[in-house]
């Protein structure tokens, strides 16, 4: 250590200079030691430059330098200041007689110092002697205090903006202490201004008179109860509130009581409007008309209804009470055949929580099968529960009128399928017909028409696709000539409706003639709702027939009157054939069939050979004789009046047997129940007597006849049936002809002239006549003839 740890430094006179040479001051013994001894690190330099001088070790473990290194430097050159305009800050803060300074990053290890300084004068230069104070630390605990102080501040106020918002605060009241402390909080809820001072007599007064009494008690008590009273604020408005009161625990504080209070009154009106709206939904749930309800699902399977409305006697006819204690009696209302969906649509409503809605049917003791439907919505409770809320209604009718309108919903698809199909069947109907056909509505526009339509009149399509009125129509033909030069193709009655007159009605029917020649008749018929039909039929051939009819009547009477003559000869000619054939024909005859029988009978001399020969002549005359009487009848059925009269046909069969067979038997002759004919009583009596005269002929050998007479009203038809011989039906259309036989050959009478005349005497009744029959099995002969 030098003899002095003050130097004095020659030949510098500014701060720039880069070399200073230090020379000993004079030894100042007991400075020197106080100086170097000191634990408050110094310095001493000049104020002009600020050179160092001297520093201790308290300095040079302060700041690091070593001593040989900082001494004759300045404080710039050894970067203990951040700026030349640092240290003249300083400098100025002496002159202001300034204490100390406090350099916030000093040197390189950026520490945080307090300067005081003393000025000194030597030699006519000013020396600063300068202690120097590590404050980092402190500075470091004072930032963390004013942190904690910051928080602190931060903490209160976001305290009394929750006490605020939470509508809660407290109070605080040393105790022997008469002034009560309120929070920021508190002052909000009772209204009393920030810095309104409180009394306890002031601060009890706001206490509702009637809760007054239970205050006091816990105010006494201090055992931390929960109270609830009401509070008369300063503008009149009652508030109530809710309150614990009790004493401080805090170690080292004075006893303190302390309350805090929380604003219920919010709560309190929702209390209030809450238990005002359980009573409405009560008395909803007791007028609505169906069943509301919770249902509870436990996770261990049982389950519960907590509520359900008295509508649950009226729809289920079950005790609502016994509902709440055993759910189970609600499943014992389903249908068995809904029971399993029902089960299966619970189960799977409670695992995925979606809602249930279902439509089952409850049987019911009284009221027998109803439909029921559910709406219900699941929730999941914290033990795992599902809760259900829901709505049962019962829907009967609602369903019978849902399957009345499904049944009414098919019928109207098939009728809607019937009607495109009849429409369709309609629309080919209106194709095929050989008319033209037209529906006019009442605005007279043509919503529907055919194809015949369109090809009579040679329409474009192209025109009736825009729904055109009967005038537009009317309007394009005339435009085309289709008229003729002023109406000339149409008919008088319609010519001036067609060219367009006005005030002509339409005609309801008319002729007019196309360009190519042919005829048209039009028809025109009014509907009841304003529109008309039209049709248009092709009359050319009927015209044409007229036109020839009209020819042919104007030669008609001629005509007739020649017919007339010539029929006259007919029956005259047919008078002198009948006569001929009566008076003529039957003297010879008779004259050889009476010679050959007598020369049979008598000439015994005659070989067998002549007598039979005799004999055919006899039987041939006979048979020739019998033809002639057959066509002799004949004749007169086809000339013979017709009086017609209501017949009994079973009358006239019994006379004509009698004739016939006068020993047949009633049982031979069944005459069934039959409608009286309309007809000729004669000629039918003839019919009769041929029909039943072939049934007697033809009966099979070593047998009665046995003969029907009968009505068959599915064919319309009378019949006659019996159990002959037969024939075959392969030769029946000879059947009725005139000497026609069936059995040729035989040994039965007959000539093949009765059944022509029969079938000539039901023709002249316009009826018909035909026949069944098998060989061996019998003939069925059938007649139709108009009924009385």
């Amino acid at each position: 250590m030098p003899e002095s740890v003050f130097v004095q430094v020659q030949g510098v006179e500014h701060a720039s200079a880069d070399v200073m040479h230090a020379t000993p001051l004079p030894s100042v013994p007991a400075m020197d030691l106080l100086f170097a001894a000191s634990p408050l690190p110094q310095s001493l330099s000049r104020r002009l430059d600020g050179a160092l001088l001297a520093v201790n070790d308290a300095w040079v473990r302060l700041t690091g330098i070593a001593r040989a290194q900082a001494l004759g430097r300045t404080s710039l050159q050894l970067a203990q200041w951040p700026s030349a305009m640092e240290r003249q800050d300083y400098l100025e803060s002496i002159e202001r007689g300034e204490p100390s300074y406090t350099v916030e990053s000093y040197g390189e290890r950026g520490l945080r110092v307090r300067l005081s300084t003393t000025r000194l004068m030597h030699e006519g230069q000013e020396l600063l002697l300068v202690g120097w104070e590590d404050i980092t630390r402190e500075h470091e605990a004072e930032s963390r205090l004013m942190e904690a102080n910051r928080r602190l501040q931060q903490q209160v106020e976001l305290h009394e903006a929750t006490e605020k918002l939470a509508r809660v605060g407290h109070w605080t009241n040393p105790q022997d202490a008469e002034q009560v402390i309120w929070s920021a909080g508190l002052r909000e809820i009772v209204g009393v201004r920030p810095d309104e001072v409180l009394t306890r007599d002031q601060a009890r007064a706001i206490l509702h008179e009637e809760d007054r009494a239970a205050w006091l008690e816990a105010r006494q008590a201090l055992d931390g109860r929960v109270l609830e009273f009401r509070i008369r604020r300063p503008d009149g408005q009652i508030r109530w509130v809710r309150s614990r009161m009790d004493q401080t625990t805090v170690w080292g504080n004075p006893d303190t009581d302390f309350g805090v209070v929380q604003d219920i009154t919010v709560e309190k009106q929702a209390l209030e409007a809450q238990a005002s709206q359980a009573e409405l939904i009560h008395h909803i749930a007791a007028r609505v008309p169906g069943l509301i309800y919770q249902a509870r699902l436990r996770p261990d399977g049982r389950s519960e209804i907590p509520f359900v409305n008295d509508a649950v006697r009226d729809l289920l006819e079950l005790d609502a009470d016994e509902l709440r204690q055993d759910a189970s009696a609600l499943f014992s209302r389903v249908h068995q055949d809904d029971l399993v969906s029902v089960l299966q649509a619970l189960a799977d409503s409670a695992e995925n929580l979606k809602p249930w809605r279902q439509l089952y049917r409850a049987v019911l003791p009284s009221r027998g099968v109803r439909w029921m439907r559910v709406e219900a919505v699941p929730q999941r409770e914290p033990d795992g529960s599902t809760l259900w809320h829901g709505f049962t209604s019962d829907v009967t009718e609602l369903q019978q009128a849902t399957e009345t309108l499904m049944e009414q919903h098919l019928q109207l698809e098939a009728a809607t399928a019937e009607l495109a199909r009849q429409k369709q069947t309609l629309r080919v109907t209106l194709d095929s017909m050989s008319q033209g056909i037209t529906q006019v509505d009442k605005n007279r526009r043509t919503i529907v028409y055919n194809q015949r339509f369109l090809d009579m009149l040679d329409l474009p399509e192209s025109l009736m696709a825009t729904q055109p009125t009967h005038e537009q129509i009317t309007a394009f033909q005339r435009a085309r000539g289709d008229f003729g030069e002023n109406g000339a193709l149409v008919e008088d009655d319609a010519r001036r409706y067609v060219i367009g007159e006005q005030g002509v009605p339409m005609p309801s029917h008319y002729l007019r003639k196309t360009r190519d020649g042919r005829t048209l008749e039009v028809r025109t018929r009014q509907l009841e709702h304003g529109g008309m039909v039209r049709t248009f039929s092709d009359v050319t051939t009927y015209v044409q027939v007229q036109e020839e009819v009209r020819r042919l009547n104007a030669t008609l009477e001629q005509r007739v009157k020649e017919r007339t003559a010539e029929l006259e000869r007919s029956m005259r000619d047919m008078e002198i054939i009948s006569y001929s054939i009566a008076h003529d024909l039957r003297a010879p005859l008779r004259a050889v069939n009476g010679f050959a029988s007598l020369i049979a009978d008598e000439g015994e001399e005659l070989r067998p050979m002549t007598r039979d020969m005799f004999q055919r002549i006899s039987r041939a005359s006979a048979n020739m004789g019998q033809m002639i009487s057959d066509m002799l009848e004949l004749l007169r059925v086809v000339r013979a009046d017709l009086t017609p009269a209501p017949v009994n046909l079973a009358e006239l069969a019994r006379s004509a047997a009698d004739a016939l067979a006068p020993g047949m038997e009633q049982d031979e002759l069944l005459c069934e129940v039959m409608p009286p004919a309309l007809g000729d009583a004669t000629l039918l009596r003839q019919v009769l007597l041929n029909l039943l005269d072939n049934a007697i002929k033809y009966v099979r050998p070593n047998e009665r006849p046995r003969v029907v007479l009968g009505y068959d009203a599915v064919r319309a038809a009378y019949f006659l049936r019996d159990q002959g011989r037969g024939f075959d039906m392969a030769r029946a259309e000879k059947l009725f002809g005139l000497f026609q036989r069936m059995h040729a050959g035989m040994e039965i009478p007959g000539t093949g002239v009765g059944l022509a005349i029969v079938a000539r005497i039901i023709e002249r009744h316009g009826g018909r006549i035909w026949a069944d029959s098998q060989p061996g099995q019998g003939t069925t002969f059938w007649w139709t003839l108009p009924t009385a």
